[in-house]
């Protein structure tokens, strides 16, 4: 379930397209959003959103729990100050 403000990684869902041979514009057909929907989802410009998720997840054959990885803002910081670190 999404809460207010949950981003999702998309990394997964692009490495399945590229692994099954599909194209943006495939998913795009798909799913029935916009090429230029995908491609703020591969920048994180924008989240993907539950109907999208649900969608690619029927078309790509996988669970969306392995296509879309929550990220969760605390880990995020945790990331930042490590990297501060080093």
């Amino acid at each position: 379930m999404r809460t207010p403000g949950q981003k999702y990684d998309c990394a997964a869902l692009f490495a399945t397209m590229r692994l099954q041979g599909r194209k943006q514009q495939w998913l795009a057909s798909e799913t029935g959003f916009t090429r230029s929907y995908l491609s703020k989802l591969v920048s994180g410009e924008r989240a993907p959103n539950p109907i999208f998720r649900a969608r690619a997840s029927k078309a790509l054959g996988l669970p969306e729990s392995v296509l879309f990885l929550p990220i969760n803002s605390d880990d995020s910081d945790k990331i930042s100050d490590e990297q501060a670190a080093d």
